[in-house]
């Protein structure tokens, strides 16, 4: 069964949108997880990264398939003057919205990915979410 999200109606210029996009779950999110490592990582990390981050955005209720990604590896991170070697940041944005249960689910696997295959430090690493309440693409809003 698909569940119409907000269909993007109308451009401005009054031309149609595109198709209605629908998805397999009520309620879902439009991720994008914006990774930014202290590490520089190989092409193949950052692809085994992309392909973890992938499965779980499964925990807020996404697959893979609506999930957008940027990882930004060798990046120079301070925390309280003193910059973090092993440190990660990562912003994650949502279209809508998800529980406070599942952010938690969400940041326990964040840091386990990180930490445990990527060896960054679990005490340099900060998680944000944003919920967003508009989100374009081809031309219009959702």
């Amino acid at each position: 069964r698909l569940f119409p999200v907000r269909s993007p109606g109308k451009r401005q210029d009054g031309n149609a949108a595109g198709q209605e996009f629908k998805c397999d779950e009520e309620g879902v999110t439009m991720p994008f997880i914006d990774v930014r490592v202290a590490k520089k990582l190989s092409d193949s990390e950052k692809e085994n990264l992309k392909t973890a981050l992938g499965k779980a955005a499964a925990i807020i209720h996404k697959p893979e398939s609506y999930l957008m990604v940027a990882i930004s590896d060798g990046a120079d991170l301070w925390f309280a003057g003193k910059k973090q070697p092993a440190g990660a940041f990562v912003a994650v944005s949502l279209y809508g919205s998800a529980s406070s249960q599942d952010y938690n689910r969400m940041t326990a696997e964040l840091t386990r990915i990180l930490t445990s295959d990527y060896g960054v430090d679990g005490g340099a690493l900060y998680i944000t979410y944003t919920p967003v309440s508009d989100w374009g693409w081809n031309g219009s809003n959702f």
